[in-house]
């Protein structure tokens, strides 16, 4: 005859909680043991979003011989310099010892993106030097007093050309202007890069010609997705980051804007000119 215990209703909640405890002990270690992937970062951007002072003359001196004036000339640049970082995080639910964190792992991570901004200052000095008319007693040679750069082709002051020799810049940081957090991934992090890193510039040579004559233009440009180059005397061109053309002739007065996009809905622009030389001015 077979015997069995009868167990008490206490002992089968008991037995029932033990039960439930061993599978959340399973459960937790098997969470614990998830892979879980980290992708942070943090990129620094350019002083930007600014402006430049004039150039102005720090010092001078005249070299009556050579019929020559050497001007020390400075001008400085205050704008931002932001910087954005990123702490995103993807729990990829798999076996840490059997799964790897791989791009499309940190593709799907998600946290914080931080951009946290600061005042800086760039400044630039520059030499040039300008070659007057006449030798000796006669020469007469002016033209200083932050002129606008190099070049050559009379200018009605005695000067009949202005050569850049030496130039050089320099840049400090200033105070922490705040930061702004949003929530987000890969995709938001380089959006914020393209907007806060954004920069551009555009140039022409010469900038001032007799008339019917064509300069080059050249531009540059980063983080941005697309670019178009326009001119108020109808030339166009479209570059992706960077380019350099040669214009039409040039028979007055001319602006090129270089217009870029860093992000949807987001434009920055930078303009260069070209001036036609008077009549009066041409040797």
């Amino acid at each position: 005859m077979q015997r069995f215990a009868k167990l008490h209703p206490i002992h089968l909640v008991g037995a029932a909680l033990v039960l439930i405890a061993l599978v959340a002990g399973v459960q937790l270690a098997r969470s614990n043991s998830d892979l879980i992937c980290y992708d942070i970062a943090e990129e620094t951007g350019p002083c930007s979003n600014g402006s430049w002072t004039p150039w102005s003359t720090t010092s001078e001196s005249v070299n009556q011989t050579a019929c020559t004036r050497t001007v020390n000339e400075q001008r400085v640049y205050s704008g931002t310099r932001d910087t954005v970082s990123k702490n995103l995080v993807f729990d990829t639910g798999l076996d840490s010892h059997s799964a790897q964190c791989g791009q499309p792992e940190l593709d799907q991570a998600k946290g914080d993106i931080t951009v946290r901004s600061a005042s800086c200052q760039i400044v630039e000095t520059r030499t040039r030097t300008l070659q007057g008319t006449g030798t000796g007693a006669s020469c007469t040679v002016s033209g200083g007093g932050g002129g606008g750069g190099g070049g050559t082709g009379g200018n009605g002051n005695g000067v009949i050309q202005s050569t850049i020799t030496s130039q050089s810049s320099s840049e400090t940081a200033g105070q922490n202007l705040g930061q702004t957090i949003i929530y987000g991934g890969a995709n938001e992090y380089q959006q914020q890069i393209n907007i806060s890193h954004a920069t551009l510039n555009i140039s022409v040579v010469p900038t001032i010609v007799r008339s019917g004559t064509s300069v080059k233009v050249s531009w540059t440009s980063d983080h941005m997705q697309s670019c178009i180059v326009t001119a108020t005397n109808h030339d166009t061109w479209t570059k992706l980051a960077s380019g350099g053309e040669t214009t039409t002739p040039i028979i007055s007065k001319t602006i090129y804007t270089l217009t870029c996009t860093p992000a949807p809905g987001r434009t920055l622009t930078d303009t260069a000119e070209v001036d036609i030389i008077p009549d009066f001015q041409e040797q």
